[in-house]
């Protein structure tokens, strides 16, 4: 029980010693295309904001336009973060998402108009993005620590039974 104690108590500390950071999840809410049709999906921002992580957009069918999915890693990416735009080209598409302003961890705004799917420069001209929450490393690891340390107290409480 001292072992497990001490060690939860170790792990705490250093979990509370690092420094926090996560990544930021931004959720295509409502955006919809001059002409008809829907971008759907989310991108992730390194912690500053400034590095797409992870993207899959998917671009729906409307009239003659086909749908297309946009991912990342996989489709080359262009960026000016965290103030201007980013954009995907990928089979020969390209998807510009460009911010009215900076940037935030709360918030970011799409500028209707000068964002795009080439395929029939069909421009961005409703909907907005929606921050996500994702857990900080560090609770991740005082929630593991916790849970192991009570599969230990369990473990021996099941053994001297």
């Amino acid at each position: 029980m001292r072992a497990i104690l001490a060690s939860a108590i170790i792990a705490t500390g250093l979990a509370a010693a690092a420094p926090a950071s996560a990544n930021v999840i931004f959720n295509l809410s409502g955006v919809t295309f001059t002409g008809g049709g829907t971008l759907t999906g989310s991108f992730t921002l390194d912690d500053g904001l400034d590095a797409v992580v992870a993207a899959d957009l998917v671009a729906s069918a409307s009239g003659a336009y086909a749908a297309f999915t946009y991912v990342y890693p996989g489709a080359t990416l262009f960026s000016s973060l965290p103030t201007q735009y980013i954009q995907f080209d990928s089979g020969g598409r390209e998807l510009r998402i460009s911010f009215s302003s900076p940037i935030t961890a709360t918030s970011a705004t799409i500028a209707d108009g000068a964002s795009y799917d080439s395929a029939g420069n069909r421009a961005i001209s409703g909907g907005s993005l929606v921050v996500g929450s994702v857990p900080e490393p560090a609770s991740l690891a005082v929630l593991g620590t916790g849970l192991l340390g009570l599969a230990g107290v369990g473990r021996r409480r099941r053994a001297r039974g």
